[in-house]
């Protein structure tokens, strides 16, 4: 009455990045997308949470110095990283290379 039933297993690797990743250069670029993105987010954070301390220091100027200084270093780090966008922009129009509008790299 009861029939044993074998599940059907692919044991062949599948690559999750197949289709974006095809070379050392794809992983380079996927890899400074990934931190200047982590770069922009974290200083949008930071300008926030500084934003969250100017406003809670209620008159306290050593408070309020301090939350403008987060503001001030969040907003450098924030032109960093958008410069760091523009140089990579930059550099790979020099080296002739062109993009589609995400970013990636047309050969």
């Amino acid at each position: 009455m009861l029939e044993r039933v074998y599940a059907a297993v692919n044991t062949t690797p599948v690559n999750p990045l197949n289709g974006t990743v095809n070379n050392l250069s794809d992983i380079f670029g996927l890899a400074i997308n990934v931190i200047i993105g982590i770069a922009v987010s974290l200083a949008v954070i930071f300008i926030g949470m500084g934003g969250i301390q100017y406003i809670t220091a209620k008159g306290d100027t050593k408070a309020a110095d301090a939350a403008r200084t987060s503001i001030t270093n969040a907003v450098i780090g924030l032109v960093i990283a958008l410069a760091a966008l523009a140089v990579k922009a930059i550099v790979l129009n020099i080296l002739g290379a062109r993009t589609d509008v995400g970013g990636n790299i047309i050969i």
